[in-house]
């Protein structure tokens, strides 16, 4: 049976064409002692090709209904891999394509052309949302500085599960996503902090990016209401819809705040609030979060579609 065989670890490399992904392969190979004998996926042909590297075998595949886990157990069986490398194809819709079940995927690690990324992400992000998605390692590489990026960092950050995993590689060195400034769309040092709907998903990633900047602070914002009965009593979450990668993919970003006449509100009430913003261990996520405590709560009608996005 296919799943009582040993395990054989496999590393996927995402990216666009010409993102750099066989240069990270190569280095890869030459750098970190994988057990061989290592077979390695490319799922598209670049203008750079992989060196030849004893104990390494190169298979490329030619349409993305050949990655197919038939066709994946009998390049198994051709060359009795001891680890894997797929170089995936961010243009096929198979970016979720099964693999044979003792393939364990240990490292997944997307390469973005810093040169491009703000193009990209203004007419890709359709594709660049799987390419980004659960990575362990994001490597953007051609940038003569992280201020490259000031333009686009909140349009990046939307797409991004953990910034901690990004990694600029710049004319000057290494940077974090952090040391590309930050154009904050609103003011900070105002007695109330004012988050307008177009900024709403920038504040629900930066503000848990960045604590500091928001701790203790007074904001004011539009958002539904959910509740459910794993929370308490006073406790609901206010957040939006959200479109952070294509019209099609839309999800409710929100976090958990407490108002004490918040069960006499219907359900799905949108409302205008006035929050001290704190943090709080939250067992629902396991983990620290922003927390609202309302001061003030008005029931709100929309001006507008209540639909946010970044782009």
């Amino acid at each position: 049976m296919e799943q009582n065989r040993q395990s054989i670890s496999a590393t996927l490399v995402r990216g666009l064409l010409e993102s750099g992904k066989t240069t990270w392969i190569a280095d890869f190979l030459r750098e970190d002692p994988l057990p061989k004998p290592v077979l390695v996926i490319a799922c598209e042909e670049g203008l750079e090709e992989l060196p030849s590297l004893d104990g390494v075998h190169c298979v490329y595949i030619d349409g993305e209904e050949d990655m197919t886990r038939e066709r994946f157990l009998a390049l198994e069986d051709q060359y009795q891999p001891a680890s894997i490398v797929i170089e995936c194809n961010a243009m096929w819709r198979a970016v979720g394509f099964a693999m044979p079940l003792r393939w364990r995927p240990e490292r997944t690690v997307a390469l973005l052309d810093g040169s491009m990324l703000p193009v990209q992400l203004s007419n890709l992000r359709t594709f660049l949302g799987p390419v980004l998605s659960r990575c362990d390692e994001i490597h953007i590489n051609r940038l003569p500085s992280p201020e490259a990026l000031r333009g686009c960092k909140a349009s990046l950050r939307a797409l991004l599960d953990n910034p901690k995993v990004v990694r600029l590689h710049c004319a000057d060195g290494e940077h974090g996503l952090d040391d590309v400034p930050d154009d904050v769309p609103y003011d900070l040092d105002q007695p109330v902090v004012t988050i307008a709907p177009e900024h709403f998903v920038y504040w629900f990633h930066d503000c848990r990016d960045h604590p500091d900047r928001y701790n203790g602070k007074i904001i004011a914002v539009e958002g539904t209401v959910k509740r459910g009965p794993q929370l308490g009593p006073g406790e609901f979450a206010i957040g939006r819809m959200a479109i952070t990668c294509c019209e099609a993919d839309m999800s409710f970003l929100g976090y958990l705040a407490h108002y004490d006449g918040i069960e006499a509100l219907e359900r799905f009430a949108h409302v205008a609030v006035e929050a001290r913003m704190t943090y709080r261990y939250l067992r629902q996520y396991d983990d620290v979060a922003p927390y609202l405590e309302v001061l003030r709560l008005t029931e709100h009608r929309p001006q507008q579609d209540y639909v946010s996005a970044i782009f």
